[in-house]
């Protein structure tokens, strides 16, 4: 299992590899036809593998921590942790291209970003699994792509089933953009419920 497992994270890395290239190729050049005939065979192949059913996947239920690279399939983006407790976090990402916008990275994968961080801890800070109840976003500076970025996350408060919590990004201290928001914790019967 392990050894599928880090195939399983190479062969997403390798997706997120192609979706770089994508970004910046040239749609002119001669061999992109004969590359969609390859890509279609590969993907044909992979479609014919074994599925999962959401309730019982690997890395979704046994590898969901961020220091997991392949958890989030290339939606999301990477990041390490570099020191947390049982209500904060801290660490850096990297925007890779295929996140960029005209030349910084889009706001939606910065709230992607916000709402991947902030929804991880909440889900390990509180008892019981929560959900995003909002998310507010910030936007203070551009946001670079391919740059190392520092990331501080925390939780403000807690009342009952709600979690409030709060993150930034900075680049060499300036910070770029913030987020904040609201989890709420899944009642018992809900948490147990099977996805649909």
């Amino acid at each position: 299992m392990a050894n599928s497992i880090q195939d399983f994270a190479d062969l997403v890395r390798v997706t997120a590899r192609l979706q770089d290239v994508l970004v910046h190729l040239d749609p002119r050049s001669e061999e992109v036809a004969d590359c969609t005939r390859i890509l279609d065979r590969v993907v044909g192949r992979l479609e014919a593998l074994p599925v999962v059913s959401p309730t019982d996947d690997p890395v979704a239920l046994a590898l969901s921590g961020p220091h997991f690279p392949a958890r989030a399939r290339a939606l999301v983006p990477e990041r390490t942790v570099a020191k947390s407790g049982t209500d904060w976090e801290k660490g850096t990402t990297i925007f890779r291209p295929h996140f960029g916008g005209r030349g910084a990275v889009h706001g939606g994968a910065l709230a992607l970003f916000f709402d991947d961080v902030l929804g991880g801890l909440a889900n390990e800070t509180g008892s019981r699994m929560s959900r995003t109840a909002y998310l507010h976003v910030e936007f203070k500076r551009t946001v670079p792509v391919d740059r190392v970025l520092e990331y501080g996350a925390r939780v403000d408060r807690v009342e009952g089933r709600k979690l409030f919590l709060e993150c930034e990004l900075r680049l060499e201290g300036d910070v770029l953009t913030t987020a904040s928001g609201l989890w709420v914790q899944l009642r018992d019967s809900v948490a147990t419920a099977p996805a649909r």
